[in-house]
């Protein structure tokens, strides 16, 4: 995760976040408290 990333999420401050496009989706949940990480294939429901 980029320092820009970062900076968006703790700027934004997001009830959900849901990390797309990226190769350490479970990476995020050292940075936020509620981690939606999608599955291939499946739908989500937030």
């Amino acid at each position: 995760m980029t320092d820009m990333t970062l900076t968006l999420i703790r700027k934004v401050k997001p009830d959900i976040l849901i990390p797309v496009h990226t190769l350490d989706a479970e990476g995020f949940r050292d940075f936020h408290k509620d981690v939606r990480v999608p599955e291939k294939g499946k739908t989500m429901k937030t």
